[in-house]
């Protein structure tokens, strides 16, 4: 017989969630936009002649392994709720504040959500690391 239990949707984390969407999209549209305004400059700075251009790409790519950071933090949320959701055989896991009502999925079809959601953790995880350290292996053989 299907779970037909709802959880109830918690207005103090809707809230929370739309604070953190709203804070993203201000964060990541100045980002955007800075990269756009000083593009031409960037382009200057990295092809000057000068000798220096390895150093250059060597601060990109700590660019971007700093840019890892947030992202690993993200991950590692993910895991741990991946986590929660199959140690408590339940979906939403329990005591977790929803920003919608939510019905309630248990047994093997969470457990799978679960794990899914472990997946995604991990390919995320080694993406982040990946991109930063393949770069820097491709600087070691083309300059």
């Amino acid at each position: 017989m299907a779970n037909t239990d709802i959880q109830r949707a918690d207005p103090q984390a809707r809230r929370k969630a739309a604070i953190l969407l709203t804070g993203t999209v201000i964060v990541l549209g100045t980002i955007m936009f800075l990269a756009l305004a000083y593009q031409d400059g960037f382009e200057a700075w990295l092809s000057e002649d000068d000798g220096q251009f390895r150093h250059r790409v060597e601060i990109i790519i700590a660019g971007f392994a700093l840019a890892a950071i947030p992202v690993m933090v993200a991950s590692t949320y993910l895991w741990r709720f991946g986590r929660r959701v199959v140690d408590a055989q339940r979906f939403p896991p329990p005591n977790t504040p929803v920003t919608r009502d939510t019905r309630i999925v248990t047994g093997a079809t969470a457990v799978l959500r679960g794990r899914l959601l472990e997946g995604i953790a991990t390919l995320t995880a080694i993406v982040s690391i990946g991109v930063p350290v393949v770069l820097w292996l491709l600087l070691g053989t083309a300059v």
